[in-house]
């Protein structure tokens, strides 16, 4: 998504979907967990479901600032990312 679309933040000019995205890839290379909210397969994950949540629960709290902060930082250096190559 792009600053174009109604739905994106103002701050990070990315939209909700790639901004979880992101969170969910920085939790995951930080913690070594996969974000709750996605898939994981009960075979290949052994983390329980709760585990999950109460670590991400914590991770948000502690550094959904930071992560915003570089989504708002990758915004302001490459402008493409606000679909400015589309024009």
């Amino acid at each position: 998504m792009t600053d174009r679309t109604p739905d994106c933040d103002r701050w990070t000019r990315l939209g909700p979907l790639d901004s979880s995205e992101i969170r969910a890839e920085a939790f995951r290379v930080m913690t070594g967990h996969m974000a709750p909210y996605k898939s994981a397969s009960p075979l290949s994950y052994p983390a329980p479901f709760e585990e999950r949540v109460a670590a991400y629960n914590e991770w948000i709290d502690k550094y959904n600032n930071c992560v915003r902060a570089v989504m708002h930082a990758y915004a302001e250096i490459r402008p493409t990312i606000r679909g400015d190559d589309d024009d």
